[in-house]
């Protein structure tokens, strides 16, 4: 069990992780889409780290449905886990991307989020190779429609690789910023916001000079 003298920051430092690395393996269509044989390995390995470290409080770290998820993980049931995974779209309704564009110091990142629903904060920029975080503050435009600015000297300082970028809600999970397929891409210096195969928002500065 997670003691309870930890400091919180200690939990809020581990249920963040688990948020951005763990429980994208337990997430709508990408857990649904897994043989039952492999759902279930994935499930006994995160159990005892769960266990271990969430088992306590969980509430007061994680949203009530991702606290569910980490209920689910730590019992093994598969089929609880399952029924959570079929309820995220409806939960939690993602950000899309409307336009990114090169300015001469940042890349402007203007996207949508659902009017229902927490409000969005700021953005997070995960490199994924690394437990790297850097955050973003947003501007509200019109109804629902939001405007961040990406530092290219802040990026190019911190980061070397792949990026994914997501929008901070108050006392919610973070979300991962949608990319239409209309919608283009956009590159500065070598660096390039783009697409993913599953039409999430990244950026790639593997051949990036932005220092």
């Amino acid at each position: 069990m997670f003691p309870s003298t930890a400091p919180e920051p200690s939990r809020c430092l581990v249920a963040g992780l688990f948020k951005r690395k763990g429980l994208k393996f337990f997430a709508g269509e990408r857990f649904l889409k897994y043989r039952e044989a492999r759902a279930k390995l994935w499930t006994a390995a995160f159990g005892p780290y769960v266990q271990e470290f969430l088992a306590e409080r969980t509430g007061e770290v994680l949203s009530e449905h991702d606290a569910a998820k980490a209920s689910a993980i730590i019992a093994r049931d598969y089929e609880e886990l399952k029924r959570l995974a079929a309820k995220d779209d409806d939960v939690a309704g993602r950000p899309e991307l409307i336009k990114a564009t090169s300015k001469s110091d940042h890349f402007e990142l203007r996207f949508s989020s659902p009017a229902i629903g927490p409000a969005p904060r700021g953005v997070y920029v995960d490199e994924r190779e690394t437990d790297r975080r850097l955050q973003f503050p947003i501007v509200e435009q019109d109804s629902g429609q939001y405007i961040a600015k990406i530092s290219y000297a802040t990026l190019g300082a911190s980061f070397k690789g792949k990026a994914d970028i997501h929008v901070n809600y108050d006392h919610a999970e973070t979300r991962r910023i949608r990319m239409p397929a209309n919608v283009k891409e956009t590159t500065h210096a070598g660096a390039i916001v783009f697409r993913t195969v599953t039409g999430a928002l990244s950026i790639d500065l593997r051949k990036a000079k932005l220092a």
